[in-house]
């Protein structure tokens, strides 16, 4: 059995303080073929060799038009260098995992 690998991807909970209420970034999903119109978080697959917070930004602006002004814990990111391989290492807020459906992603 050939053995398939899972998609790593990335999503962001946008903050937004509107009339004195701390809000957060919610959308209706549309893709072609669905037809239970999934509320979600502004999310998408990242690129091979991407860094994952230029990835955040990219998936951000094409998913909602919006450009992040923070991504807490960016600034905390260790990079290390060894041979050709340049490695971050960070803390992410929250990980999750499809375990069926559609995308194995995570």
């Amino acid at each position: 059995m050939q053995e398939v690998f899972v998609k790593p991807a990335v999503g962001a909970i946008i903050e937004r303080n509107v009339n004195g209420k701390d809000c957060i970034l919610i959308q209706k999903r549309y893709k072609e073929g669905d037809t239970d119109k999934l509320l979600e978080i502004p999310a998408g697959k990242i690129i091979e060799y991407e860094d994952i917070f230029q990835a955040l930004r990219r998936e951000i602006r094409e998913k909602t038009g919006l450009k992040i002004k923070e991504i807490k814990g960016e600034g905390d990111v260790k990079v290390s260098k060894v041979n050709d391989y340049t490695i971050t290492s960070f803390m992410p807020f929250c990980v999750s995992q499809n375990l069926c459906g559609g995308y194995s992603l995570m």
